[in-house]
């Protein structure tokens, strides 16, 4: 598998989000380094614990900003969640 380059173009404008953004990237990164699947197993359930994280961060963020479709977007991580965990 390639690995993901974070380039400017996945920037959402905000520091934070950038940088919690480029800590998943680091994680799909660290399963292109390795067929081992116990290793891989241990990567995914970081990232599913570590987006949870960030998503509670990324909805904060858009509510002080009054993200007008932060409804949509919360549904968005519900479906992702509620994906991952099956």
């Amino acid at each position: 598998m390639e690995k993901i380059v974070w380039t400017e173009d996945f920037s959402v404008g905000n520091s934070l989000m950038n940088e919690q953004h480029k800590r998943l990237i680091a994680m799909i990164n660290d399963i292109a380094d390795t067929d081992d699947a116990s290793k891989i197993f241990d990567v995914i359930m970081k990232m599913f614990n570590y987006a949870a994280e960030h998503f509670t961060a990324e909805e904060d963020l858009m509510r002080l900003n009054n993200f007008v479709a932060l409804e949509d977007h919360i549904g968005e991580h519900h479906l992702f969640s509620d994906k991952a965990s099956n």
